[in-house]
């Protein structure tokens, strides 16, 4: 049988009409095909077997396992009263962004895509029009600013502002730790005097927040600042990174990561 059920009989039958031959019988001396018998005998055979079959036991299959798990492109409702219609908008408008920033804003821990939650509203505002207007390139977002209303990119920064802080940061290796006063020193002697004393920024000014900021993303900006590959890097800091070392870069950038923008 093709299950193993007890006491199951189908191959025989399955075997008996597949054998079954017509009915030859003698007419005036001429051997001529009895169709009537044959089709009689091959539907009693047919019955048989479905009285057969209905006396096999049913196969049986073990239940299939689903693990299903959240999706991490999926947005939670809003269930605060209190958020206004701006922060809601922006809500349903960032669906579109959640697709490579999560459903939290937080990036993905190997830098390759940034942290944005909880990044200073001017700061989101002023680089989704810079971005939508060709001042700073970044093809992937052309196309999303690009499609946003100011309104709409106004809602979107509003709600990425109030993103609170993802549970899990990229920092660096294990090695730098131990040197993670040293990447405090020199982010002070370098960097502090923009982009604060901890990294926090400043939203009057439109500088943006480091700190909590993914190991590798900070790591590949300072990168592409040096060689202004997006246009818009900022000469001072642009200088300030081509007179440090590579290593000199992890440091600060693993102090920053590591920074919770906690005073």
């Amino acid at each position: 049988c093709a299950y193993k059920t007890n006491n199951c009989k189908v191959s025989k039958a399955i075997f008996l009409i597949a054998n079954i031959r017509p009915r030859m019988i003698i007419m005036k001396g001429k051997k001529r095909p009895n169709r009537l018998i044959s089709q009689l005998l091959i539907g009693l055979l047919f019955l048989s077997f479905l009285v057969v079959l209905s006396s096999c036991d049913s196969p049986t299959f073990p239940p299939r396992q689903l693990e299903i798990k959240a999706s991490p492109w999926s947005l939670p409702l809003l269930e605060d009263d209190s958020i206004d219609d701006s922060i809601a908008a922006g809500h349903h408008l960032f669906k579109s962004c959640a697709s490579c920033h999560y459903n939290d804003g937080a990036g993905k821990t190997d830098g390759s895509i940034p942290r944005l939650s909880g990044q200073h509203k001017s700061v989101i505002l002023d680089k989704l029009v810079s971005i939508s207007e060709g001042t700073t390139f970044v093809p992937t977002m052309m196309p999303i600013a690009s499609g946003l209303t100011m309104e709409q990119k106004s809602q979107v920064a509003s709600y990425i502002s109030i993103l609170p802080s993802p549970e899990t940061i990229g920092v660096g290796p294990d090695k730098l730790e131990i040197q993670i006063s040293d990447g405090k020193k020199l982010y002070e002697g370098n960097c502090g005097f923009c982009h604060g004393v901890i990294g926090e920024g400043n939203p009057n000014t439109k500088i943006p927040k480091l700190c909590g900021q993914h190991f590798g993303y900070l790591l590949r900006r300072m990168s592409e600042s040096i060689a202004n590959s997006r246009v818009s890097t900022n000469p001072t800091m642009q200088q300030l990174l081509i007179t440090m070392s590579d290593s000199d870069h992890a440091l600060v950038a693993h102090y920053l990561a590591s920074n919770k923008c906690e005073i």
